[in-house]
């Protein structure tokens, strides 16, 4: 990622309309003030980590955004900076943490929130 995208804090992003996470779950309980820092809370908040649990605290730290939780299971591994090696077939499963009142058709995610293909990046 080419630094001049690097922020030191969530106050330095301005505002959002989606909010990746994907902090180790050891560190969720940082999670809400990490969001208070942000000008406003995100249109959405995706949480991408390795187990479950953040998605209540984001969805307390922002009334009125859509949190949806990912699990990946795309079988990755790392063989240099910035280069990830795709091993075998996988997915990410993404889901909304709360129905919304309209019903899954108001979900901007419910065209893909079973299976996604997996991706993996190299710059």
């Amino acid at each position: 990622m080419p630094p001049d995208c690097l922020c030191g804090s969530p106050a330095e992003f301005g505002a959002v309309d989606v909010l990746l996470v994907g902090l180790k779950t050891t560190a969720n309980g940082e999670l809400p003030g990490l969001i208070a820092q942000m000008e406003r809370p995100p249109g959405w908040i995706l949480l991408m980590q390795s187990g479950l649990g953040g998605e209540e605290l984001a969805a307390g730290a922002a009334p009125g955004s859509l949190v949806v939780g990912g699990i990946s299971d795309i079988a990755c591994s790392k063989v240099a900076p910035t280069l990830v090696r795709h091993d075998a077939q996988g997915v990410v499963r993404l889901a909304p943490l709360e129905p919304t009142a309209e019903g899954e058709a108001a979900c901007p995610c419910a065209s893909w929130c079973g299976t996604w293909p997996s991706m993996a990046f190299a710059p």
